[in-house]
């Protein structure tokens, strides 16, 4: 079995998590105004750090997700496209529960929903592209 290189899972993991956490803010003002109106003032505490470091740590996830997808189906974009989708769809999934508990309407999450899709894909390409492995991948013997 393919082994993974936790080093470069972490360093590609921290570099994706770190360029989500950037790109969320822009991603925020253009399509969620409601999910901004929803959180109490002020936007930025100590407290609210938290939700950057769970950026940082959904991406170390991805690219240990992709890590191993590599050892299934090969290293490269479409396996770095599945582990973006993953990484998506949990996101997606725990922003749904805003909707749940009545903060937000379903209009008000689409547009968050849509745009957060292909970017997480690129940021996961982009990380996958950082991570270069230890060579030992299944596809590869």
């Amino acid at each position: 079995m393919g082994r993974i290189n936790w080093r470069s899972v972490l360093m590609s993991g921290l570099v994706a998590g770190l360029a989500w956490s950037l790109l969320t803010l822009p991603i925020l003002v253009l399509f969620g105004g409601e999910i901004i109106d929803a959180v109490p003032r002020p936007l930025v505490t100590p407290a609210r750090l938290g939700s950057f470091s769970l950026n940082v740590v959904a991406g170390i996830w991805a690219m240990w997700l992709y890590a191993v997808l590599r050892t299934l189906y090969g290293p490269g974009p479409k396996t770095a496209a599945m582990a973006g989708f993953s990484w998506w769809l949990i996101a997606t999934i725990a922003t749904w529960q805003w909707t749940e508990i009545g903060l937000l309407r379903f209009n008000g999450l689409l547009g968050l929903i849509v745009a957060s899709l292909p970017i997480l894909v690129v940021i996961t390409t982009f990380g996958a592209w950082l991570y270069p492995g230890d060579g030992t991948d299944l596809s590869r013997r």
